[in-house]
């Protein structure tokens, strides 16, 4: 099984895309076996969403991606790696991903992200690189 979960608030202009991500795949025809999750604003609880399946791709902001209008793909290790030495306020996906690496579950975990989430052009672009992530054609 495969997920595809999007995270953010859809409320809020820059923390939008995981939402934006999830409603632009729900209106085309997904692969057997594929999922996609509006995880929100869930945090740590997203780590139930996980269980069961073998490959994981989060869709969020991604802060310091190369260009605001091209996704990019990070491993969950390298995602995890953002996080902060302690848990604070701030903590987030991350975070998550470093809690997730202690489970021993040997899933394939990706975060696909932009900079921002302005247009629909980008928005499309995370959607179809998220999608070939999740079949394992990136």
């Amino acid at each position: 099984m495969v997920r595809i979960i999007g995270v953010g608030n859809r409320f809020v202009a820059g923390d939008d895309l995981g939402p934006r991500v999830c409603d632009h795949l729900r209106e085309r025809p997904l692969p057997a076996g594929v999922t996609v999750l509006d995880g929100g604003l869930a945090g740590l609880d997203l780590l139930y969403w996980m269980d069961g399946a073998e490959r994981v791709v989060f869709v969020d902001a991604v802060a310091g991606a190369r260009a605001e209008d091209a996704p990019v793909v990070l491993t969950g290790r390298e995602a995890a790696g953002l996080a902060p030495a302690r848990f604070g306020h701030e903590a987030g996906l991350p975070y998550l991903l470093r809690a997730a690496e202690l489970d021993g579950a040997g899933r394939c975990v990706y975060v696909v992200g932009l900079a921002a989430s302005t247009g629909e052009q980008a928005v499309a672009a995370a959607a179809s690189l998220a999608l070939r992530v999740a079949v394992g054609e990136t």
